[in-house]
């Protein structure tokens, strides 16, 4: 994505981002934030996310802002049950947020490559309900070896 920015710091100038341009405020940082922008919604989607730490609490709740029908599940419950008073679909187990999803997009927000390994492939996991079509994308900074 190309940025650029016209004028100096201190001076009114608009700031050209592949999104349209932008004007910008006097002392402003230039930032591109393609969600102010966006002409269409997620509406019609369904996202499953599994983990509502700090990251993936805030990932799961823009995905429902933008119109998708989001299917959580987390090992505790506070932020699962958060999720839920927000309109999002909580899940009693991954097997069965797999099955929901179907052929959609399974992302998850987790610890370490252990966690991730347990909860996709483990006696319980994602794998017990997974459609081939699904795609898992893991948003830790994990590896799967």
């Amino acid at each position: 994505m190309r940025l650029a920015v016209a004028g100096r710091v201190g001076e009114q100038s608009n700031f050209q981002c592949p999104f349209g341009t932008i004007p910008m405020a006097m002392r402003t940082v230039p930032m591109c934030n393609a969600s102010l922008l966006m002409t269409t919604t997620l509406s019609g989607h369904k996202i499953g996310f599994v983990g509502l730490g700090n990251m993936g609490r805030a990932m799961a709740r823009h995905l429902h802002d933008a119109g998708a029908e989001v299917v959580v599940w987390n090992r505790s419950n506070p932020p699962a049950e958060a999720a839920v008073a927000i309109g999002m679909k909580r899940a009693a187990t991954l097997p069965e947020l797999a099955r929901e999803i179907g052929a959609g997009v399974i992302c998850l927000n987790l610890t370490t490559t252990d966690v991730v390994e347990k909860i996709v492939f483990g006696e319980g996991g994602l794998i017990e309900g997974l459609n081939a079509g699904a795609m898992i994308i893991d948003f830790g900074t994990t590896g799967v070896p």
